[in-house]
Formats: C-alpha cells, sequence, structure tokens
C-alpha cells in the first residue's frame, strides 16, 4: 500500500487532523456515556425524550468501536482499522439478516438486559437503519486499513461516509418534522435522536481521512467530491421519497396523493442535485487538463525548489555540526511552550535522559517525570521563579533514566514574553555534568583521606610557603607548641624556633629555599623548639619541598625527641661506664698476665738444664703475647678491636728484644694492612706470630748467621685476611704441619689455625715460610 504522509503540521491540513480526532473523540465519548447510562439507569443518557426511541446498548457498543478504528485510521494503524471495521461491518450485517430472516441469534441482550424499549419492535436490537449505517461505515473503515491496493483507495471511504451522513440528516429531519418514516422503518425499532447525530460525526470523519489521505495542496477538492455529494442527495431524496411514500399509505385518500406529489418532487430534487454534482466532476477535470498549461510555470518552480534544497542542505549541515557540538560537550537545547505545555529538544538532550528522540516533542511532563524525586521539588521552585520574576535562571538537578541510571545536569536558561508582557515560552540548555560531579565527589574523598591522615598523624607537620608563612599545619602541632591554629597560620615559622637561633634560621631558611632537597630526620643536628609559654624542647626535622601551582613550599614533619634524648644520653652513659669497666678488667687481665710471665721467669731461672729454661721462656713468651693485647685494648677507645699494626710491632720488638736481637744481625721486615681485628680474631693471630717468629729466631739462623724475618697481612677486597711469616735461614727438616710433628709450638699454631676456621700452608725452601688464609666472623646484628 502506498505511504500516505498525515503530517499536520502541512498547510491546510491541522484543521482537518484535529476534526478528525474530534470526530473519533464525540463518536467514543457518545457509546461511552450510552454505555454508563444503560448500566447506572441514567435514562436521560439513553433517550432525549421519553416519547424517543433509546440508543440501544449494542449501539452504543459500535460508536465506541467505530470511533476507536477511525481514530486508528487517521494516526496510521491500518491494522487496527480494518480490525475494528471488519467487526463493526459483521455486527450490522448479523443484526440486518436478522430483520431479514425474522430470526435471533442471540446478539441483542447479549451484553445487557434491556429495560426502556420505547419504539423497539426487538428490545436491544439497533433499528434496520442504524445497521445499514454501521454497515457502511464497517466497510468504508476496512477500506482505509486494507493492506493491499484497491480502486479508489481514498475515494471508496469518502461514500460511504456520505452515505452514512445521509442517513443521519434524514433522521434528523425526521425527528424535526414528525415524519417517524424517515427515522424509522414500517413498525421495526426506530433510530434514536443522537444516534442520528452520531452517525452525522463519524461520517464527517471518514471524509476527514480521505481527504487528507489526499495531497490538496493545489487546492482543488478531491475528484471523489462531485460524486460523494451527488451520492448523498440520491440517498437523502431515495429515503425521503420512500419515507413519503410510507406516509402516503398510512393516511387517508386526500392526504395520499399530496404526500406521493411531494415525495416526487423530492426525489426529483435528489436526482437534480446529483446531476448537478456530475457535472462539477466534469468541470473539475476540466480544470486539471488545464494544469498541463502550468508546466513552464512548474519548470521555473523546479528552480525555486532546488534553490531551497540547497539551502535547505546548508542548513542540515549546520544543524549536523551543532548537532556534533552539543553531543562533544554534552550540551542539549530545548524549547517548551508554555501555552501547550509541549517541550521541543535537541537530539543531544534526548540521548542524555536516555529517551527516543520525538521531532514533533513531547508533553512537559514527560521530561519532569524523568527528573530524580527528591529534586522535583526543587525544580518547581525555579520554573515558579523565573516565569514570575521573567529572570534568566540556572539550577542543578539529576535525572533518572529508563534504566535506572542517575545523571546530574546543569540547566540554564531564560523566558519569552508576548507583548502583554506574559511569559509564553522558556528556552535554555542542559550540560550533562555527571563526570564532572563523580570527579569532584572522588576529589573531596581524596580530601578527606588526606585530611584525616595529615591530621591524624603523630608528629607536627606544617606547610611553609616561599616566604617562611606557615600556611597549613596538623592537630598534632598545635599539641606539641601549645599554640592554637589561628594563632599560627600567616606567621613565619621562627615563631617555633627559640629566639637565639632566629636570626641564623632565617639564614638558613632562605639558602635551602635556593636549593631546595629532601632532608630526612636522623641528620645528625642539634635543633631545637619553642613552645608558646617560652620552654624549649629538642626535635629531630625532617623537610621535603613542594611545588604546586608554580609556588614554592616546604613540608616540614617536626618529632619531639625529648625522650629520645634522654633514653640516648642514658645509654650513652651506660657505654661508658661499661667501657671504663671493660678497660679496668683488661688492665687487670694484663696485669694478671704479667705476674704470670714474672713468675714464670723466675721458675726459668732456677731451671735445673737449659731444655727447662727454653720451655719456661716459650710459655712466658705466649703469656705476654696475650698481656700485649689486654694492654693494647685498655689504652684503646674501642674496647673490642685492636688496631693490628701496632699490636704486631709491639710483639715483634718484645720477641727481638727477649733473644737479644739488639746487634742488628737479623733483619725484621713488616707489610701489615691498617686494619682492626676483634678480640677473638686477635688472640690466636698474635700467639701464631709469636710461635713462628720465635721459632725463626731460634732455630732460623744457627752460628751467628745473619737473615731476614718478614711478616705480611693483607685484606682482599672480598674481605680475605692473608697472614704470611717467613724467613731466608736455614729452614726446617723432617718439620710437618699434618699434626703429627714433634714441635709444641707447631702444633699449637695448627690449633689456632684451626680456630681461625684458616687454611695454613709452608713452604721449606729457601727459608720457612708459612701463609694463613682466613675470614674474620661477621659481627652480630643487633635486636
Amino acid at each position: 500500500m502506498p505511504e500516505r504522509n498525515f503530517n499536520a503540521s502541512k498547510p491546510g491540513k491541522a484543521s482537518r487532523f484535529l476534526l478528525g480526532d474530534t470526530s473519533a473523540g464525540v463518536s467514543m465519548i457518545l457509546g461511552a456515556l450510552v454505555l454508563f447510562g444503560w448500566h447506572t439507569g441514567q435514562r436521560s443518557l439513553l433517550q432525549i425524550s421519553a416519547d424517543f426511541a433509546p440508543m440501544q446498548y449494542n449501539t452504543a457498543l459500535c460508536f465506541v468501536l467505530a470511533g476507536g478504528g477511525l481514530l486508528a485510521a487517521l494516526h496510521q494503524f491500518p491494522r487496527v482499522a480494518l480490525g475494528a471495521g471488519a467487526l463493526l461491518a459483521a455486527f450490522a450485517a448479523i443484526t440486518l439478516a436478522q430483520y431479514a430472516l425474522s430470526a435471533d441469534f442471540g446478539i441483542d441482550q447479549i451484553f445487557m438486559r434491556h429495560y426502556v424499549t420505547v419504539e423497539s419492535s426487538h428490545p436491544g436490537r439497533f433499528a434496520p437503519n442504524t445497521g445499514v449505517a454501521f454497515l457502511l461505515f464497517g466497510v468504508g473503515l476496512m477500506w482505509t486499513g486494507w493492506p493491499w491496493p484497491v480502486p479508489g483507495k481514498t475515494s471508496f471511504p469518502a461514500l460511504m461516509g456520505t452515505v452514512v451522513i445521509a442517513l443521519g440528516v434524514v433522521s434528523l429531519f425526521g425527528y424535526l418534522t414528525g415524519i417517524r418514516a424517515t427515522y424509522g422503518w414500517g413498525q421495526l425499532t426506530r433510530m434514536a435522536v443522537h444516534t442520528a447525530g452520531g452517525f452525522l460525526v463519524l461520517g464527517m470523519g471518514l471524509l476527514t481521512w480521505s481527504w487528507q489521505a489526499r495531497d490538496l495542496s493545489n487546492g482543488v477538492p478531491p475528484n471523489w467530491w462531485p460524486t460523494a455529494l451527488s451520492l448523498g442527495a440520491v440517498t437523502v431524496a431515495l429515503v425521503v421519497w420512500q419515507a413519503m411514500l410510507a406516509l402516503a399509505t398510512a393516511t387517508d385518500a386526500e392526504q395520499e396523493s399530496g404526500l406521493r406529489t411531494l415525495g416526487g418532487l423530492s426525489l426529483g430534487v435528489g436526482l437534480l442535485i446529483a446531476l448537478l454534482a456530475g457535472w462539477g466532476a466534469s468541470a473539475a477535470r476540466a480544470v486539471r487538463v488545464r494544469a498541463t498549461e502550468l508546466q513552464s510555470v512548474n519548470r521555473r518552480l523546479e528552480r525555486e525548489v532546488e534553490e531551497r534544497k540547497r539551502a535547505e542542505a546548508e542548513t542540515s549541515l549546520s544543524e549536523r555540526q551543532l548537532s556534533d557540538a552539543q553531543s562533544l560537550a554534552r550540551l542539549g537545547s530545548w524549547s517548551w511552550d508554555l501555552t501547550s505545555n509541549q517541550v521541543t529538544n535537541s537530539a543531544e538532550l534526548y540521548r542524555i535522559y536516555g529517551l527516543e528522540v520525538q521531532p514533533s516533542g513531547v508533553h512537559f511532563n514527560q521530561f519532569l517525570d524523568r527528573t530524580h524525586p527528591e529534586d522535583v521539588g526543587h525544580v518547581h521552585q525555579v520554573i515558579n521563579r523565573a516565569i514570575k520574576d521573567h529572570q534568566p535562571f540556572q539550577h542543578d538537578l539529576r535525572i533518572v533514566r529508563p534504566d535506572g541510571t542517575v545523571r546530574a545536569l546543569h540547566s540554564r536558561g531564560h523566558v519569552l514574553t508576548d507583548v502583554a508582557g506574559r511569559a509564553t515560552q522558556m528556552v535554555g540548555v542542559c550540560l550533562d555534568v555527571t563526570e564532572e560531579r563523580e570527579r569532584q565527589q572522588e576529589l573531596q574523598a581524596s580530601q578527606a583521606r588526606f585530611q584525616a591522615l595529615f591530621q591524624s598523624a603523630p608528629d607536627a607537620i606544617l606547610v611553609v610557603d616561599g616566604r617562611g608563612r606557615i600556611t597549613l599545619l596538623n592537630d598534632q602541632t598545635e599539641q606539641l607548641f601549645g599554640y592554637g591554629r589561628d594563632e599560627l597560620i600567616g606567621r613565619t615559622v621562627e615563631t617555633l624556633v627559640p629566639a637565639r637561633f632566629a636570626a641564623a634560621h632565617v639564614k638558613h631558611r632562605r639558602e635551602y629555599s635556593d636549593h631546595s632537597r629532601l632532608r630526612a630526620m636522623g641528620a645528625d643536628l642539634e635543633l631545637s623548639g619553642r613552645r608558646k609559654d617560652g620552654t624549649e624542647f629538642p626535635v629531630d626535622i625532617m623537610l621535603s619541598p613542594l611545588e604546586l601551582n608554580d609556588q614554592r613550599f616546604v613540608i616540614a614533619i617536626v618529632r619531639d625527641i625529648t625522650e629520645r634524648r634522654e633514653a640516648s644520653d642514658a645509654i650513652r652513659r651506660s657505654l661508658h661506664e661499661k667501657e671504663l669497666l671493660i678497660q679496668e678488667i683488661h688492665h687487670r687481665v694484663k696485669n694478671n698476665l704479667q705476674v704470670i710471665s714474672s713468675l714464670l721467669n723466675l721458675q726459668a731461672r732456677r731451671a735445673p738444664n737449659a731444655a727447662t729454661r727454653d720451655s719456661f721462656r716459650e710459655a712466658r713468651q705466649r703469656v705476654q703475647a696475650m698481656a700485649l693485647i689486654h694492654e693494647k685494648l685498655n689504652r684503646s677507645s674501642d674496647v673490642s678491636r685492636i688496631e693490628l699494626a701496632g699490636y704486631m710491632e709491639s710483639l715483634l720488638r718484645m720477641l727481638f728484644a727477649t733473644y737479644d736481637m739488639s746487634s742488628g744481625r737479623i733483619r725484621l721486615v713488616t707489610e701489615i694492612d691498617p686494619i682492626e681485628l676483634s678480640v677473638d680474631t686477635a688472640v690466636p693471630v698474635g700467639l701464631i706470630v709469636n710461635e713462628l717468629v720465635a721459632n725463626a729466631l731460634q732455630h732460623a739462623f744457627p752460628s751467628g748467621q745473619p737473615g731476614t724475618i718478614t711478616v705480611e697481612h693483607r685484606i682482599s677486597p672480598d674481605g680475605l685476611h692473608v697472614l704470611g711469616i717467613g724467613d731466608d735461614g736455614a729452614g726446617l727438616r723432617d718439620m710437618k704441619i699434618d699434626g703429627h710433628a714433634g714441635s709444641l709450638g707447631l702444633r699449637l699454631v695448627q690449633i689456632l689455625a684451626r680456630q681461625l676456621d684458616a687454611t695454613l700452608e709452608m713452604n721449606n725452601k729457601n727459608g720457612t715460610r708459612y701463609r694463613l688464609e682466613f675470614r674474620e666472623p661477621a659481627k652480630p646484628k643487633a635486636g
């Protein structure tokens, strides 16, 4: 079926469109009122007068059905119109069949038991002329919704509507003139007066559909109009003629002739009108023939149309660009007609609201319903104030989309007035600020978290600007220094520095500002803070530079270290006392070892032979080697470690003096790295050096032979200690270091090497050389 455009905005169609809707609405209201009257017993709704025939219940139902079908046809719901027309025609046809067959199919009172039977041959059954009108209207309604191309698509419904109007007009004429035969056929049920009026309305609605279904922009009436007029005139003439004949039959002979003559005149006038209508149709066709003469004009108009199309294309481009701009900006525009309550919106505003685009606009309430329930009152206040004051307005609101999501909008607009100063229209824009609001909420939450952390910090925190003025501080700052927040904001940080350091602190602050860097706590600086009451206390301060919005700030974290300083002083005093105690112990151990050494020396003098004296002398040397360590520790500031080079120098000097090597016959060469060893490592190293050097002094250079003894100690980067002791003397024969040597000194060296977890090697070529490699055990970690 060809598509029809029922756009009511086209010239001349708005009133016809309104007329069609009004016809449909009146029909449905009429039927609904009568149905209400039947159910409630309101006889005034059923009968215009107590002597007049009532509108039957089925008649009222058909009016409601006919009005709905007409409304569907007018608004392009063809399937609904087709179904309603078919149902209406079928019901009317069945009713007429009952009259024709003198039968009762049980449909007359199927919905309502009739209690008003005036002018009714069959209670509940509508009049035969009513059935004909409904049958014709139903067929015409079916024609509007027929899905396949049919001849007379628009003209046939008009013809049916014309006949329906004619039947209604004749019945109303009968009620006005008192001719009962015009609204009732024979002795059968008669048509009610408001039924006749309803057919006038329905027929007009069907004519409206046919009229607006054609393009009548050229001002020429539709070509079916003369035919419809002719058919209507013929229908009226025939019905009046039939009524006159019926009336003549029912009267006496004197009146019968006059009535038959009047009927004949009516029929003649009707046929004459029909002929005139035909002539009018021929004239209309002649007018259309002349349309060919306007082709040249049409060509000129086509050029104008092309120009208009170009202008529309440019306008369309501008509209698309505006739509794209609104989409990018998430900005929708709106215009609200306060008179009709209709709102016209841009496509972007529909998208923001999550609604389908309605080019013709929507009712204001459809958008108001999307407002968040908590914001409806505020929106009403803004609108009412703007209408009252005629002032621009802006406000924030939330909407709820059909899918349930909530969006935040910022709306701005102003009121337009007429010449009388009455508000007639409001225009404005809505900006979708949902993401901005969410970012603001996230920022506020972040700021709240920062404030919570900032204020709950256990240390005082201050933010100082480039001029040294305090711009921000936390609660701990107030508690630590005794000032209120308002007392410190805007004042220089020197307020919290002892007065004697204030001038120097300004200089240090400026230097730090020029060379900003992170300064951690525990920088070994003696710093003090000053409270509001003037008392001073030790502090530790961490400084961190901060650049914000091209401005420099410094974050200072101040910690009260009074307790830590007191604890440190206590620990320092305790350590000093322990160091004194340990030094005293070393002193006493050294004295005791000296006593033992003296006893061994006395005992050696009383020894009966040289071998015993040598044994006592070797034991005395070992005791003196250990006593020398305790003497060094007693004089050292560190009682746990000993400086190896100094210790070796003293030990070797003591050995050379013991064996009376002052003549210079044996030369001593030492190469010892400047390192420190723990006491646990220094004691076995000293004893090993003592044994091996003493052994070289006794046995390496017999018969006064000169020579050289070398003592070396190196430490590699990876912490490996290498101890070398050698001489260029006669060397040793049959001496081993595998545990089977006969010398007590060498066995002692092996035991001490195992104590150091050292490797021990000996080379007996060109003198004797010993090499030990060991690692000093790592210091245990505190805590």
